[in-house]
């Protein structure tokens, strides 16, 4: 199956789309706009991974011997790129945050098992109510912008602070005397 021109990508939405030293032999326009059309084809929280030399190059590719064009880093950064947010569901302007929507150990509780065993809210969770995570965002700067990436990271703690309905915290610990 091959997948040429005005193609709409099989019809499919896909979780991620990864392509790997391929996007180049397009010309730059249908490299714009095949970017365009794999982040409209991802579900949401869906990922694009691409390879792309820092600077603007022309090269021969040495499968195809056709030439291969960079649009450099600069080149793939799109001010009006969209995205579709997995947890609000609506859709953002410019670069999406990356993360995970549950802590790697979640990953270990059967299936079938972790609706009863995991309580997770966007920023917490906790597994059995004995493993307790909060989610941090990394904000990493992009050299030569005033944007940066967002890497969501899970960290383990012996307990957490909730919210009450009220806005009161639970779980509050006294700090240990001395």
């Amino acid at each position: 199956m091959r997948c040429r021109g005005e193609c709409a990508l099989f019809g499919r939405t896909f979780d991620g789309v990864m392509a790997w030293g391929l996007i180049f032999l397009l010309e730059p326009g249908a490299q714009v706009k095949l970017i365009h059309k794999v982040a409209a084809a991802l579900k949401p929280g869906g990922r694009f991974l691409f390879t792309s030399p820092q600077r603007v190059c022309k090269w021969a590719d040495c499968i195809t011997g056709h030439t291969s064009i960079s649009l450099g880093s600069d080149g793939y950064r799109f001010r009006n790129m969209t995205y579709r947010c997995a947890t609000c569901g609506n859709s953002h302007e410019g670069l999406p945050d990356m993360g995970f929507r549950w802590p790697e150990p979640c990953f270990g509780v059967p299936e079938a098992e972790r609706d009863s065993r995991i309580k997770a809210t966007s920023d917490t969770c906790s597994i059995d109510d004995e493993a307790f995570f909060i989610r941090g965002i990394i904000l990493i700067p992009i050299k030569g912008r005033d944007d940066h990436f967002g890497l969501g990271v899970w960290v383990s703690q012996s307990r957490y602070l909730g919210a009450e309905d009220d806005g009161s915290l639970s779980g509050q610990q006294s700090a240990p005397s001395d």
